[in-house]
């Protein structure tokens, strides 16, 4: 801020701080007389900006306006706030300023159109605030819509399921975003699915892999801003189902001695006519050949195979044939006879150990293929020490040292491709004071009563050993006695034979 010699005063780089009233004030040296004053206001000079708010209606995100031909059009430019007041005005879209007369005016701030001409009234307007701090624009572009129109509809067509169909819809309208294409099937809308149904910009709708649902009446819809949609006819879909086993027949593992069924069911536009055949066992490096007949025990019935009372000669290779009008399929299966695991020795529950002592526990299963036998200790599979804890191949459980920790409900579990079967037994420990165990031929303690299979495999070698021992020594013996008696009668005729001499 300088003041001049003339009196007058300057500001540089004027600022809003320096607004307000600045006064002039004139004293005659040493007068009395009263100080002339002269005041002046200085107001600082703005212009806001014109922003998507300054119109109402708001224009929309993208900066356009949708209206239809033949419709009337207004938009208000509200002017930005400023000091002094900003002078508004319109720009058509070949920038020339709009008037306040002829088909598109102006009224103060307020852009008119009477009938919206799509190819006249088309394009960017602009609204211009100008003051003396700045000139401020923002425009917009009035997109003006026509009527859409079906040039050509789809048509009915009949297609065999699992092939791919596209419907046609050829129609004249203004381009995306303003218009939009739909398709309903008997009223409601088709969904565009990935890799499945797609709806083009052409409007055509592609159906990939068609199915049964997918039947039905198709109707193109075309929806543009301003204008009721244009629908074409009703075209039908016709679906043809295709010959295929529903559901696809699978592997069988059927229980010895069960009656069991296995089903094969097919379908097709014309009713399947349903065959079982069995594949018969040839030598190693042959091809199979077709069996003749069923087994016996083995019906085919509308499709589905009855076994009477499963015999092991069931098990093999069938194949399922359904055929019809539109060809035929097949479908092969492998039927494995089994024998789900059952016990053959059950635990003895409880069962009572001493500690410090062996203990076994058995477990023996039967079946085809032959079980596995699995322990666990209160549902713990790996609740076991390997160093006194093992199964033997029989399945029986050997403890080679008790604890009395080891107490519990223990689970034996067989197992096979037929099947699981569980037992529990619980093993209560005692302690061994005074306790004195039963001698005998190993080092496992069997309790009174209990059947133990290595004890008793131990008393049958052992009877027969001895049998055949005592066998050996009467042989023996008896052979002894024969050559003496052969001996006294051969001295006693060479005896009688000298005496005649």
């Amino acid at each position: 801020v300088n003041i001049l010699l003339n009196s007058s005063l300057v500001i540089h780089k004027v600022r809003s701080g320096d607004e307000g009233w600045y006064s002039c004030v004139a004293i005659k040296g040493e007068s009395a007389e009263v100080p002339q004053k002269y005041s002046a206001k200085l107001r600082i000079a703005h212009l806001g900006d014109l922003t998507r708010d300054s119109f109402e209606p708001p224009i929309s995100t993208d900066w356009t306006r949708v209206v239809p031909e033949r419709t009337e059009f207004e938009v208000t430019c509200v002017p930005p706030p400023s000091d002094p007041a900003a002078k508004v005005w319109w720009l058509d879209p070949r920038g020339h300023t709009v008037s306040d007369s002829g088909p598109v005016r102006v009224d103060e701030t307020r852009l008119i159109i009477k009938a919206v001409r799509p190819e006249e009234d088309a394009g960017n307007y602009t609204c211009v605030a100008e003051n003396m701090a700045a000139t401020k624009t923002a425009s917009f572009e009035l997109v003006v819509t026509t009527p859409p129109s079906i040039l050509l509809g789809p048509l009915s067509i009949t297609v065999e399921e699992s092939q791919t169909v596209t419907l046609n819809c050829k129609y004249q309208a203004m381009p995306p975003p303003v218009t939009t294409i739909q398709w309903f099937r008997d009223g409601k809308l088709v969904v565009p699915e990935p890799n499945r149904v797609a709806i083009h910009e052409n409007g055509s709708l592609t159906i990939s892999d068609i199915m049964l649902e997918d039947r039905g009446n198709y109707t193109c819809q075309i929806n543009t801003i301003g204008f009721h949609p244009a629908k074409s006819k009703p075209a039908v879909v016709h679906v043809k189902e295709k010959l295929k086993f529903s559901p696809r027949p699978v592997n069988k593992k059927l229980e010895l001695g069960s009656v069991a069924k296995v089903y094969c069911k097919a379908s097709s536009s014309t009713p399947p006519v349903i065959k079982w055949v069995k594949w018969g066992k040839v030598p190693e490096g042959e091809e199979q050949r077709m069996l003749d007949r069923l087994p016996k025990n083995v019906q085919d019935i509308n499709g589905t195979l009855h076994f009477n009372k499963v015999q092991v000669e069931d098990k093999g290779t069938y194949t399922c044939v359904a055929t019809s009008s539109q060809g035929f399929i097949n479908a092969t299966i492998d039927i494995d006879v089994i024998v789900t695991p059952k016990f053959s020795v059950f635990p003895r529950n409880p069962t009572e150990a001493y500690e410090g002592y062996p203990i076994m526990i058995h477990c023996i299963a039967e079946g085809d293929p032959k079980p596995t036998i699995k322990w666990d200790r209160n549902s713990n599979f790996s609740g076991f020490d390997p160093n006194r804890f093992h199964v033997l191949e029989n399945g029986t459980l050997l403890v080679q040292e008790v604890h009395m920790s080891d107490g519990g409900k223990y689970g034996c579990t067989a197992g096979n491709s037929g099947g699981l079967k569980r037992e529990e037994v619980t093993l209560i420990v005692k302690s061994a004071e005074g306790y004195r165990p039963v001698e005998g031929p190993g080092p496992i303690e069997v309790s009174d009563g209990e059947s133990s299979m290595m004890t008793k495999t131990f008393i049958i070698t052992l009877s027969v050993a001895t049998a055949y021992m005592v066998l050996v020594i009467g042989l023996m013996i008896w052979c002894r006695y024969r050559r003496k008696r052969r001996k006294q009668a051969y001295l006693t005729a060479n005896g009688a034979e000298g005496t005649d001499t």
